[in-house]
């Protein structure tokens, strides 16, 4: 045998052969590990908003944890506006590992499948704010939104209080449009003139509408929004939006819209249609 052979063997006694099937012996059993042998698909992956419920006996939220993963918790008023959480308390430190990522933000671990609860003190808010914190089976939260139904220091935004009539603010009911999933009754409008507005004939004489500006015209009803800024709005059937981004106003013509001819609602929006087309054709 040769010097050279000798050091080889000495280095790397395994054949390629041998080597090739250690390396494939390795990666199946890794994969082994990682393999669902539940028998149940995977948890869904979800992004949820409750609105708290602070009244005596109301149920806490709760915020589903899948094993190896986690989720953030996010607390803001009804505008969508951070609220400050003061303090919090993990009371299941082995299941879970609880942490502050900013002032209104905190993310949650699991370390273990097990059933657990997580106290936050918000500023202003005499009544301790509970989280049931549960494994997952169907879904688990990757991002929980927990508005609480008031104004931070009790002060709307100045384009919401001088809302007339006073709208409805945090409308658990539009939170399908929120993301993008709206039930198969409402008709997709075709929207021209702007970027990220998305907008749904609900009824023959309601829509819904979904952007990051703010609507002000025609007056909305119910309102429900997320902490990144985007908001959904029941508003009356219209073919022209009036919104405002960075305080400039602009209008926002919609198309598709199925009008009962026998409604009360025809006219109006046959004439604004109409009204809406000859503006159009103007600036042309």
């Amino acid at each position: 045998m040769s010097t050279s052979q000798s050091v080889l063997d000495r280095v790397a006694p395994l054949t390629p052969k041998e080597i090739v099937k250690l390396r494939t012996e390795i990666e199946q059993r890794r994969d082994a590990f990682t393999q669902n042998v539940t028998g149940h698909a995977p948890a869904k992956p979800t992004s949820t908003q409750t609105t708290i419920d602070l009244s005596p006996g109301g149920t806490p939220p709760v915020v589903r944890i899948a094993p190896h993963q986690g989720a953030t918790i996010m607390f803001v008023d009804v505008a969508g506006r951070p609220w400050p959480v003061e303090a919090a308390d993990n009371f299941n430190d082995s299941g879970y590992d609880v942490k502050q990522m900013a002032k209104h933000v905190f993310s949650v671990g699991m370390k273990q499948p097990e059933i657990g609860n997580i106290a936050f003190k918000l500023k202003d808010i005499a009544r301790p704010v509970m989280v049931t914190v549960m494994p997952a089976q169907g879904s688990t939260d990757y991002n929980l939104d927990l508005v609480v139904p008031k104004f931070l220091g009790g002060v709307p935004p100045a384009a919401l209080a001088s809302a007339d009539p006073a709208p409805s603010h945090m409308s658990d009911a539009l939170m399908p449009y929120l993301y993008r999933t709206p039930p198969r009754s409402a008709l997709r409008l075709n929207v021209g003139g702007a970027g990220d507005v998305m907008a749904w004939q609900v009824t023959p004489t309601s829509m819904v509408v979904r952007t990051s500006a703010m609507v002000l015209s025609p007056a909305w009803s119910r309102r429900q929004g997320s902490s990144d800024g985007v908001f959904v709005y029941e508003l009356p059937l219209t073919p022209v939006v009036v919104i405002s981004r960075d305080g400039t106003m602009q209008n926002i013509s919609l198309s598709g819209i199925r009008v009962d001819p026998t409604s009360n609602n025809a006219t109006s929006v046959a004439d604004a249609q109409m009204n809406n087309a000859g503006i159009e054709g103007a600036s042309k």
